[in-house]
């Protein structure tokens, strides 16, 4: 079977992210964030939001605020009952970038995601 590679490395978290659409409205106002890389996300969230939709998402990590234009690549409905929403980030500014960056590089190392 054929596995697609990453361009990204992910990590798993849990954390909080708000969501807005200003203009055309109906997406949910936070979701939980269960795995994060450079180039997206896979947030959770009551219902369902739509592939191809494009919004802010305003990620909380580790107590810095993160903003990423995203899309909706897919979604699926997990076991228990929440609707799981893959995101690519179109534009990240470059200081949320780099915060995005060290939360990862953190992680990754095992060195506790804080920042200062």
């Amino acid at each position: 079977m054929f596995e697609a590679k990453r361009r990204f490395q992910r990590i798993r978290t849990d954390a909080e992210a708000k969501i807005s659409a200003p203009i055309m409205g109906g997406v949910p106002d936070k979701a939980r964030v269960g795995e994060l890389g450079l180039g997206g996300c896979l947030f959770h969230t009551e219902e369902r939001i739509g592939v191809g939709r494009m919004f802010m998402l305003y990620l909380n990590l580790a107590g810095r605020e993160v903003s990423a234009v995203v899309k909706i690549l897919y979604d699926y409905v997990n076991e228990d009952g929440m609707v799981c929403s893959g995101a690519e980030f179109l534009d990240v500014e470059d200081e949320d970038l780099a915060v995005l960056t060290g939360f990862i590089d953190k992680h990754v190392s095992g060195t506790p995601a804080t920042l200062n």
